[in-house]
Formats: C-alpha cells, structure tokens, sequence
C-alpha cells in the first residue's frame, strides 16, 4: 500500500499558516498509522503457502529396527498406513488419536511420541476408523528417504535462458525467452525407497524447511556423482504458459545434447498442458523416446520445479 500526503500551499496570514502545518502534521501520523496496520493485518493474516515440506524423521521398521533420515513430506495416502497432515503453520494435524495405537508392538516407542506421529501402520492399530477430514490425495508406493542432503551451486553468467511457453488459440504453440545470469542453489540427494508394507511407525524430528519454495530432488548414485564432477554443458528452464508456476529445469552434461536440440524435440503443447494439470507428474512420457534415453543414460538431467 503506498500513501501519498498531499500538503496544502500556506496562504493568507501565519495562524492560516501554522493551522495548515498542524493539519498537515496529524494528516501525516494518521497516514503512517493505516500504513503501519496494514502491514500488520497483512502480515498477521495472511496464508503460508507451504503445503510441502522438507524433514528429518525416525520411523520404526517390523523387524523392530529404529533408523533415521531426510524426506519430502506431502498430503500421501497409501493403503496400509494412515497419514497425518501438516498445515500452512508447520502443525501435525492428528487424524489418529493414542488409544488407537497399540504402542507396545512398536519397539523402541510410546505414547510420548504421539504429537511427532507422520504416518503409523494399520497393523498396529487397535482401531482403524479415522476422520476423513485432511485425507491424503497423493497416492504413495513408496516413501523416499536419504541420509545426506547435497547442495548444488548452479551459477551461469553466459548461457542460462529462460522460456516460457506462450499458448494462443489462432496461432498456437511458442516460446518466448530471456537470458541471463542466474546463480540457484539446488538441494538434492540419493535416495532409497522405503516400502511402506516394512514400515510400523514414522515420527517427524524436525522440519527443515518449506518444500513449495525450495524442493529436495531425489536422484540416482550416478547423478549424484555428475553434479558432482561439475562438468555441466548448458542449463535451461521451460515454464507453462499459464502462470509460470510450473517448470522443468535441463541440465545437459554431453556436447551432443544442445538446448537447442532439446527443444525441437519436445511438444510444448503437450508438456504445457501436463505442467498445468498435474505439475508435471508425468512429463517424462511426454519427451520423445531418444530424449528418454538420454536421460536414462544421465546424458541430461532434469527437474520438475514449482512455485507457489
């Protein structure tokens, strides 16, 4: 909000004067007031936007072993475990209450660690029936975990470009483009999957940080191994056509793999239209199969990134 004070021009005699400063005077400190509570009504109200998180958890496997890691939180569903929400304020929000769990078959664990519970087994469950209220929608095969978290400084003063796709219903399908220098720093790790059939108990130890704004991307040994090498060819970014909040970031790590040969590979229209419905779920079947390869053979990496 910007406030303009607009003081009068003295005229006339000085009480005319002094009365127009004075008026001027409170106008001002009314001004800074509406100011100073607007940014405080705003601030206090407004709504966080995280709705994904990064943490470090414990989770409890059914052989009885205890072990810990790092994992990208979201609103999961999965058959066999029921799944607590964390809210826009980094609050647990409990869909199982304690006299639920039969803490006695989960060793190492008890009703203590009731208000850190992510997700707990049905198996251990004296009574499944849970609120429906913050169900999960993102179906879970398997939850990834790491024990490291990498950074990646990405820094580019030359090549890096920026396209975004511009959708228009006579003319179709381009992109539009910007280069300039860009410096990210990318978390990422090498994850394994746990399978959640294995799993009696997940409790959150901390929350690290918000996963909307900065996302941990999980990949293979030998990726982890190629950023390491810092031998990175040519990076691009490819944003929706709606309203740039989603995107796909290539690396590319052989010669042979141009961003300009990339790029006339790909139908923007399809890959637009994935970005916007889903946020890119599946925009790996959406590259031509020789692009697929590529990838596959870590010839070129990429990341599917948001913003909220």
């Amino acid at each position: 909000m910007k406030v303009r004070v607009f003081a009068q021009t003295p005229v006339g005699t000085n009480k005319t004067k002094t009365m127009t400063k004075t008026e001027t005077y409170y106008k001002f400190r009314i001004a800074l007031l509406i100011l100073f509570c607007t940014i405080l009504f705003s601030d206090l109200f407004a709504d966080s936007p995280c709705g994904t998180f990064v943490l470090k958890v414990t989770y409890y496997t059914n052989s009885g072993r205890q072990d810990s890691g790092y994992t990208f939180f979201k609103r999961y569903s999965d058959k066999t475990m029921v799944f607590n929400f964390i809210d826009e304020y980094y609050t647990i929000i409990q869909r199982v209450q304690p006299n639920q769990i039969d803490f006695s078959k989960i060793k190492g664990c008890d009703s203590n660690s009731y208000n850190r519970i992510l997700a707990v087994s049905k198996s251990v469950m004296c009574d499944t029936n849970v609120s429906p209220d913050f169900n999960g929608y993102i179906d879970l095969k398997a939850l990834p975990i790491t024990d490291s978290i990498y950074v990646w400084n990405c820094f580019d003063t030359i090549n890096y470009t920026h396209h975004h796709i511009v959708a228009d219903f006579e003319l179709g399908y381009s992109l539009d483009s910007a280069i300039y220098p860009y410096h990210d720093i990318i978390h990422y790790a090498n994850t394994k999957y746990l399978n959640l059939d294995t799993i009696k108990l997940i409790l959150l130890d901390s929350i690290l940080w918000c996963g909307d704004n900065d996302q941990l991307e999980f990949l293979t040994a030998n990726q982890v191994r190629k950023t390491q090498l810092k031998n990175l060819i040519t990076h691009f970014r490819l944003a929706d056509s709606d309203a740039q909040q989603f995107w796909i970031d290539f690396f590319c790590f052989d010669p042979q793999w141009t961003k300009s040969k990339i790029l006339s590979l790909l139908d923007i229209a399809k890959i637009d239209n994935t970005l916007i419905e889903n946020g890119g779920d599946n925009v790996f079947y959406d590259f031509p199969p020789i692009l697929q390869q590529a990838i596959q053979l870590d010839k070129v990496l990429y990341f599917v990134r948001w913003s909220p």
